[in-house]
């Protein structure tokens, strides 16, 4: 056979090169299009979880005031790109979550001009007061989604930082009307590793009671300043609900007259937010504590709940205090020593208690025998002794009114003593108020005891900022109950409970001259 000049194999090689170069081709195609673009998305949907996880951490710090335990936020670090059985990956996604500021003190929350009533006031009398705060940043290191945000949290608020803009992720929370909530970061964070990291944050300091603070002066106002990268148009946005575009007008809900920003300190900006003059402001302070080295906070102030002022007869009555931190939440386990003054009558029935988990201390003052006048009763952390100084915020100096003693009707005569019974001083046995729904009233709903029958009359004062606002008054025969031992009462007309802090007195009377007294602090909002 003649095989010279054979070519039929040929095009077969020539098919299978074309074949595999048609191959080489795709494969790169995919490797250089279609892979990245893949592992683009997958970077992309993992920086939007991320995000929710720091809107999550961010819920949980803002959330502290009313927390009772710890919260742990799972934080996504990291992913990881689909497997492939060609195509290469380049090495896996990261990110980092830090805090930034927290254990410097240059970048504080400052409280100016904020003065407040009674014991308290001995610390919130006007004077700057400054607490060390920070952020939080998850910096994600992509390969491919190149200009992803540094996701921050700081100040109540959630945002993505862009080179050229900055988008919010959540509302701030700093800011409703008159209430101010000021939450503090502490401690060190940074974590890089792979996978989901756990983020432990710790309640150091709250309660859900708030102080009532106005400006200390009649040219002066309250202010906070906070460290942000947020610009001041940003603020401004944030704050829109709350900026009173006619500064000085109390009626329309809306009570910041004033939001600036300064450079600094670092790469923040200082945010001034200015209050206006006159208007009581519900100041709610609290301390979250993340990562390591969270400090702890100690006693630093004592105040009065309940007894300063009181009326009381030649018997037992009790006299409440309250060890409170810097944050003006309670502090347990502090023993609070208390003795009744040099010039003074009477004793307590202990000298000395330890705050309970409300920070709380409740001593007893025995009255018997004690000539009717105002007796001074001292209190400290610290301990008494002869250089006793009420004006210092460790220190609680109470004056509590002796009033007519038990068998002394003040006068009269007669078999029975006429209407002055026997002597014995009416009770309050239970006392509350409360805003009525939107009613724009006070409910007031107390029960009282009075032994020998002759109560004359329930007297219902209402204040407001501490200023009196109105009075009631009952007389027991004709407008009590049938069994005249209490009292339910809207209180209404004439002029509106509106927004504010209001104090409500309920004293009770009898024909003798005896009197007691009580009142509530209430908030309507």
């Amino acid at each position: 056979m003649d095989f010279v000049g054979d070519r039929r194999g040929q095009s077969i090689q020539i098919g299978a090169v074309l074949l595999f170069g048609v191959l080489i081709i795709a494969f790169s195609s995919y490797q250089a299009f279609v892979v990245p673009e893949q592992n683009r998305e997958v970077e992309f949907n993992h920086n939007q979880e991320v995000q929710s996880d720091i809107q999550d951490l961010r819920n949980a710090i803002v959330s502290v005031p009313g927390a009772t335990s710890s919260q742990g936020i799972s934080v996504k670090l990291s992913t990881r790109y689909p497997s492939r059985l060609v195509a290469r990956n380049p090495g896996p996604p990261s990110g980092s979550l830090r805090t930034d500021g927290t254990t410097d003190m240059q970048y504080n929350i400052t409280v100016r001009n904020a003065a407040a009533k009674g014991e308290t006031g001995d610390i919130w009398n006007g004077t700057a007061r400054p607490y060390n705060t920070g952020a939080i940043a998850y910096t994600p290191d992509y390969s491919l989604y190149t200009n992803a945000p540094t996701t921050y949290y700081e100040q109540s608020v959630a945002y993505n930082q862009f080179p050229t803009a900055n988008i919010t992720l959540s509302e701030q929370s700093m800011v409703n009307g008159r209430d101010i909530t000021l939450v503090a970061l502490n401690g060190s964070l940074r974590r890089s590793s792979g996978g989901s990291t756990s983020v432990d944050v710790r309640p150091v300091s709250r309660s859900d009671d708030p102080i009532i603070v106005r400006n200390d002066t009649a040219t002066t106002n309250v202010s906070i300043s906070v460290p942000t990268r947020l610009p001041e148009s940003k603020w401004e946005e944030l704050l829109a609900d709350e900026i009173d575009d006619n500064p000085g007008d109390l009626s329309n809900d809306r009570y910041i007259a004033d939001v600036t920003t300064t450079d600094g300190p670092g790469p923040y900006y200082t945010l001034t937010i200015t209050f206006e003059r006159g208007a009581n402001y519900r100041l709610r302070m609290a301390k979250a504590g993340v990562g390591d080295g969270v400090s702890s906070e100690s006693a630093a102030y004592l105040t009065d709940v309940r007894g300063d002022g009181s009326k009381v007869t030649d018997d037992i009555s009790e006299v409440v205090l309250e060890v409170r931190d810097e944050y003006n939440n309670p502090v347990q386990g502090v023993t609070v020593y208390g003795g009744v003054d040099s010039g003074s009558d009477g004793s307590l029935v202990e000298g000395e208690a330890v705050s309970d988990n409300d920070g709380q201390v409740t001593f007893e003052y025995d009255a018997t025998g004690v000539t009717p006048g105002t007796q001074q009763l001292n209190f400290s952390y610290r301990g008494l002794d002869g250089n006793f100084d009420g004006t210092a915020p460790e220190n609680v100096s109470l004056d509590v009114t002796v009033t007519v003693q038990n068998g002394d009707t003040g006068g009269g005569g007669g078999d029975d003593g006429g209407d002055g019974g026997d002597g014995s001083p009416p009770s309050i046995d239970s006392f509350s108020a409360s805003e009525q729904g939107n009613s724009d009233k006070i409910n007031v709903d107390a029960t009282f005891s009075d032994p020998d029958d002759n109560l004359d009359q329930v007297v219902i004062t209402v204040y407001r900022d501490f200023l009196f606002f109105r009075t009631q008054v009952y007389t027991a025969t004709e407008e009590l109950d049938p069994a005249g031992d209490s009292i339910d009462r809207s209180l209404a007309g004439g002029r509106k409970f509106d927004s504010g802090s209001y104090i409500v007195e309920l004293s009770l009377s009898d024909s003798a001259g005896n009197t007691v007294t009580e009142d509530r602090d209430l908030f309507i909002s």
